[in-house]
């Protein structure tokens, strides 16, 4: 009887180690601002904070900022920096989308951008 439990059990463990994780949208921004700090993160459609930045870093260096969503729900882009007032927003989105973030500190621009 033993047998049988552990039986179900690995065929369990087996079956749930073969099912790929769930992976949401991704929102690519390659980060090419002559100077400054900047925020980038993802929210749902109430603004509820999803993923990306929590604090400000360095956006100056022409890396490319990849968010997963972690979810199929349509989302929005956020992006600001230290010398705005108001959060460049983009969206809603419900595929994977790629964008730049040029300007300064207190210039922020979002773009589309084709080579993410």
């Amino acid at each position: 009887m033993k047998f049988h439990i552990y039986l179900t059990l690995a065929i369990i463990l087996f079956a749930t180690a073969l099912v790929p994780a769930a992976e949401g949208y991704h929102a690519k921004v390659k980060e090419k601002m002559f100077e400054g700090e900047c925020k980038i993160w993802v929210t749902d459609l109430n603004g509820k904070y999803v993923a990306g930045d929590k604090e400000f870093h360095p956006c100056n260096d022409g890396t490319t900022l990849d968010i997963d969503t972690k979810s199929k729900d349509k989302y929005m882009l956020h992006a600001t920096t230290i010398g705005e007032i108001d959060a460049k927003i983009r969206g809603p989105f419900n595929t994977d989308t790629c964008y730049i973030v040029e300007g300064n500190s207190g210039s922020l621009r979002l773009e589309p951008y084709d080579d993410c």
